[in-house]
């Protein structure tokens, strides 16, 4: 019973949540968006409760399980007075009539390929790689064995396993190992696999939402024909889960501008979906300030000052929590990052201004963004080849669009300054997480163009 209550939770308190943020107006006949988006908001959501009940003491971790449950019954509650005397609305589909047989049975190929392939490579390596081994999980098992000393390990000499890292994943990890009580390795097997799966059918119900279901397949065959998608997802690391709050935060966007803007209610949960990325990763931290500052400065650029006001109400409304999270963990809890520790003004500038550090993150940026897709289709060559066959961008998504390319902008001028500044080997960091970064924003390359060109197929 508990383990069922463990899987059911953050699924019911997850999809009351997203559909109090997203209307059924919003989204036509088309629930399967709804669920995926509440399953990961659901996943982040219990981790942070998981973790607020070991900072105010719980007695025993799992009861953790009795706040979900609280969570699940007052979401509901407002859920079904908001909701329960609203007429259902008409069904719309958005699916085009003379759908492609062959891209359906190459997506439901590719898919059942990748999910064959992920569990014959996750039983050769069940810890994932280096880093799993090294942060996540070693991050979980302290969670889950340290009992009421857990806290000692965020400031014990174990800093080379970088304590500071947010704790979305290594916590929803340990929430489930109390349950069992037992450490399985099932569990980081079963997140990872949950992640890849559902940052795959997010990018196809995203797709299908804003454009139609050709589109949706060209999007997900040209996403598992990214080599290096699959292998990220077996490494048990937190990058497939950042990658879905990235995607899911950008749909969100788009579904808010495709809507006339008239429910700020999705701002708001684009504003959660940051958040949870935050709370995966210190990339999310970035991102999540990134695509602020895209929607300032493009509604800056188009003089909407009063809705840019409005808008970051919303926005902020739905970061605000796991702001105040991160805060906490990061100024209480966790030690200084390691990128920050024992780094002066002076080594920064003079490593941001060296010519041979700027020529050596240049040549990597290159050869890493055009071998991004391991030599098989590039997201750069496609988009080029749609802007060249001919771009029809409907009105209601330019906004949503410049906001998703300046957010990538923001945070590959970012990363750029990061690695300059690097206490650590240029060329060793280089080399060990610059196709990591590729892999996160990968969705994203992807959902821009074949969320808004109608290049290779007419609607």
């Amino acid at each position: 019973m508990p383990v069922i209550l463990a899987i059911l939770l953050p699924i019911i308190y997850g999809y009351f949540g997203v559909s109090l943020l997203m209307p059924d107006q919003h989204l036509g006949s088309n629930k399967f968006l709804k669920l995926l988006l509440a399953i990961g908001a659901g996943i982040g959501l219990s981790s942070c409760i998981f973790f607020i009940s070991m900072l105010i003491n719980l007695p025993d971790p799992r009861f953790s399980i009795i706040l979900e449950v609280l969570l699940a019954i007052s979401l509901g509650l407002i859920y079904f007075l908001k909701f329960n005397n609203r007429k259902k609305p008409a069904n719309e589909s958005i699916e085009s009539k003379n759908t492609s047989f062959i891209l359906k049975i190459v997506c439901f190929y590719l898919i059942a390929y990748t999910v064959i392939s992920y569990l014959l490579m996750i039983i050769q390596g069940p810890h994932g790689n280096w880093d799993s081994w090294l942060i996540w999980n070693l991050h979980a098992k302290f969670l889950y064995k340290s009992g009421i000393l857990w806290k000692d390990y965020f400031h014990s000499p174990l800093t080379w396993t970088h304590p500071d890292y947010p704790l979305l994943v290594p916590a929803f990890i340990a929430r489930f190992w109390y349950v069992i009580k037992h450490s399985n390795p099932v569990i980081p097997m079963a997140t990872g696999f949950i992640f890849m799966l559902l940052t795959v059918l997010l990018l196809y119900a995203g797709l299908n939402q804003c454009k139609d279901k050709k589109h949706s397949y060209i999007g997900v065959i040209i996403l598992l024909s990214t080599p290096f998608f699959l292998l990220t997802a077996t490494t048990l690391c937190a990058d497939t889960p950042i990658s879905f709050y990235f995607l899911a935060a950008i749909i969100a966007l788009f579904l808010y501008d495709k809507h006339s803007q008239e429910n700020k209610s999705l701002l708001a949960l684009a504003g959660v979906m940051s958040g949870l990325a935050a709370w995966t990763k210190n990339e999310g931290v970035l991102f999540a300030a990134s695509i602020v500052a895209a929607r300032c400065l493009v509604l800056i650029f188009s003089k909407d000052f009063k809705v840019l006001v409005n808008e970051l109400k919303y926005i902020f409304f739905g970061l605000l929590p796991f702001i105040i999270l991160i805060l906490y963990f990061k100024l209480f809890i966790a030690l200084p990052n390691d990128m920050l520790s024992g780094q002066n003004f002076a080594s920064i500038v003079q490593k941001i201004t060296d010519p041979s550090r700027i020529k050596t993150v240049y040549e990597y940026y290159k050869t890493g963004g055009w071998v991004f897709t391991m030599g098989l289709i590039n997201p750069f060559i496609l988009a080029g080849g749609c802007m060249f066959v001919g771009i029809n961008i409907k009105k209601e998504y330019k906004t949503a669009l410049k906001c998703s390319l300046l957010t990538i902008i923001i945070m590959l001028v970012a990363y750029f300054i990061i690695y300059l500044i690097t206490p650590h080997n240029l060329v060793w960091h280089l080399a060990n997480s610059l196709q990591d970064i590729h892999s996160t924003l990968g969705g994203i390359y992807i959902y821009m163009p074949y969320g808004n060109l109608n290049a290779i197929i007419k609607s």
